[in-house]
């Protein structure tokens, strides 16, 4: 049997003064190796040293390797010699950022873009375009000066389709000024649409009107919009209403303001940009829910915002929701945040809801915890199974969250009990521990309209 023993440079000087190494080597890794005579002691750092050569490894160890590091130390890696190249260019080209605020080269991003076009298309280099798995195109990567101007350089834009058209193992895509691409390029769409693995598509900035994101991604599961502009813009300032009636793969859709003009079913959608208490908004909120029937919907509310306001019309709105996530922003007040808890649930109680996560935004405890009495989280999970009498999760984080859109809640199970007075059922509630918790969360997450 063929051994390969791994000593760290820590492990070494403690190993290697002893006269019989099976014991410490045991300790050290915690496996039953073999005892080594002296000639094998001796000999073991060159043995170790000749065994363990990086490049030596099985490329399928190496390839698992390669997926924990970054494309950039990937890149590192590619320039210390022609096998490690060869190796490690695949990790290089799968994520893949042009231009942005990061962008160091001393060439302009739009020269950096026609680099590596110029690079994946290179005769008999196929292989290359196989390689792209994900890839960001920020604005200056296809932006040129005119006449003292920014401009999209449509032949930058040409050269970036061409790429994507034949990028057949692309999965995400992330896209600033969408609308300017398609305008400079109108075969880019066409490009994109040939992509049958495209499944997640970020658009930031401008995006063009939705009929033409489904020409061009028909068949994006994941679709999320950035600082509004266009059809996510707050001022509905769309170049045209087309509303989109049908897109069977769509499968969730995050964005900061509803989009009024899609109205197909959605099984997961997130509204970022917290609600507050304006008619002309809660309306469009609302309308978008009922164009999109989600089934797992996420959304931040003001602390003005009342409860009839949003909560209570919800249930007329969306009546196949299974899970909610409602974030509390602007509130310090802990028996405040409290409080709304218990009043979102009862507002709550006509939904058939299965599972219910109630946050406080900010990284930031309430000014008044310390003074405030602490709540009783279980009496709190309580008293909102009570309210939802459907519910099966319950989640709950009133002090706030860990970091930055970051939401980890305390979770509990909900279930009835049969009293013994025979007069109905009681609800008890039992908290789960932390990894079950996060499981609980992407279950509720990944709920489908047949759960």
């Amino acid at each position: 049997m063929n051994l390969m023993i791994i000593l760290t440079q820590a492990a070494w000087p403690q190993c290697r003064h002893e006269p019989n190494l099976g014991a410490p080597i045991c300790t050290h890794l915690g496996a039953d190796f073999p005892v080594l005579d002296s000639w094998q002691l001796r000999k073991l750092p060159q043995l170790f040293l000749a065994a363990m050569t990086l490049l030596s490894l099985n490329y399928d160890v190496l390839s698992l390797i390669l997926a924990l590091i970054s494309a950039h130390d990937a890149s590192q890696l590619a320039l210390t010699c022609r096998h490690a190249y060869s190796i490690a260019l695949p990790r290089f080209l799968s994520d893949v950022t042009l231009g942005g605020v990061f962008h160091k080269s001393r060439s302009s991003a739009a020269k950096q873009l026609t680099d590596f076009c110029a690079f994946m298309l290179a005769a008999n280099e196929h292989r290359r375009l196989q390689c792209l798995q994900r890839i960001q195109i920020m604005r200056d990567a296809v932006r040129c000066r005119v006449d003292g101007r920014w401009t999209v350089d449509a032949s930058c834009v040409a050269m970036l389709s061409d790429v994507l058209g034949r990028a057949s193992h692309l999965h995400t895509l992330t896209l600033w000024g969408p609308d300017a691409l398609f305008a400079a390029h109108p075969p880019l769409a066409d490009a994109l649409a040939r992509l049958p693995l495209l499944h997640s598509v970020v658009l930031g900035g401008d995006i063009p009107p939705l009929p033409t994101l489904v020409r061009a991604f028909p068949h994006v599961r994941s679709l999320q919009f950035v600082d509004g502009g266009g059809s996510c813009g707050p001022d509905w300032d769309l170049p045209s209403l087309d509303s989109v009636s049908s897109w069977p793969s769509l499968d969730r859709v995050d964005t900061g303001h509803p989009i009024l003009s899609l109205v197909c079913p959605v099984r997961r959608v997130d509204l970022r940009n917290p609600l507050f208490p304006d008619e002309f908004v809660l309306a469009n909120a609302l309308e978008f829910v009922a164009h999109t029937r989600p089934v797992v919907l996420s959304c931040a509310v003001d602390g003005a915002l009342t409860d009839a306001e949003f909560c209570a019309p919800l249930a007329g709105v969306a009546s196949g929701l299974r899970f909610l996530e409602l974030v509390l922003d602007r509130c310090d007040s802990m028996p405040d945040v409290v409080s709304w808890m218990t009043r979102v649930a009862h507002a709550l109680a006509p939904l058939p809801l299965l599972g219910l996560s109630l946050c406080r935004s900010g990284t930031t405890p309430p000014k008044d915890h310390l003074s405030a009495t602490a709540p009783s989280l279980d009496a709190l999970a309580r008293t909102i199974a009570e309210a939802v009498p459907t519910l099966q999760y319950v989640g709950l984080q009133p002090h706030g969250q860990r970091a930055y859109n970051v939401y980890d809640p305390e979770w509990f199970r909900a279930s009835s009990t049969v009293t013994g007075r025979g007069d109905g059922s009681a609800r008890r509630v039992e908290r789960v521990g932390a990894e079950e918790g996060l499981s609980v969360q992407r279950t509720m997450q990944a709920l489908d309209r047949y759960d």
